[in-house]
């Protein structure tokens, strides 16, 4: 199921833009957590990359791969995230027991902001994602941590 555009548009030419929401979620004994968040994004044929936009692009593979035309895009995303639980951070039972044996306490309030580009011509593509976290537990001596990540793929033909 594709994410709702909420709107989307032409600026000049081959340049479109569009906003796209996500909600997503998981339930699991590792961690549960739900997310929403909105992504921004500028450029060539978005709707090819439309139903695998992520507001966390580096975990996805780039779809421009293989295009005929060279394409494209920035984005900027923007997700909030309440955390149930992280095994991890909280140990074995946390989600049914405060006497977890941990020595941390998990954040159930997260954020993150990322922002990126990803350009493709015929059969590669560069994929490139930059992302802004809050803290996953009270105890962290820093309120944010930053990552990025940088995706090249080829198609063999």
């Amino acid at each position: 199921m594709n994410p709702p555009r909420l709107l989307d548009g032409d600026v000049a030419g081959d340049t479109d833009y569009d906003i796209i929401t996500a909600v997503e979620g998981t339930l699991g004994n590792l961690s549960s957590n739900a997310d929403v968040g909105v992504t921004f994004r500028f450029g060539t044929d978005l709707l090819k990359t439309y139903p695998v936009a992520s507001l966390l692009p580096g975990r996805e593979v780039n779809p421009m791969t293989g295009s005929s035309a060279a394409n494209y895009y920035v984005y900027f995303s923007a997700m909030g995230r309440y955390q149930a639980n992280n095994i991890i951070i909280d140990g074995n039972s946390s989600a049914f027991d405060d006497d977890n044996n941990s020595d941390l306490d998990l954040e159930h309030g997260q954020n993150f902001v990322s922002a990126g580009f990803a350009i493709g011509f015929k059969s590669w593509s560069l994929l490139f994602s930059a992302v802004s976290a809050s803290k996953e537990f009270d105890e962290d001596d820093d309120d944010r941590y930053s990552f990025g990540s940088l995706s090249v793929s080829w198609v063999v033909d």
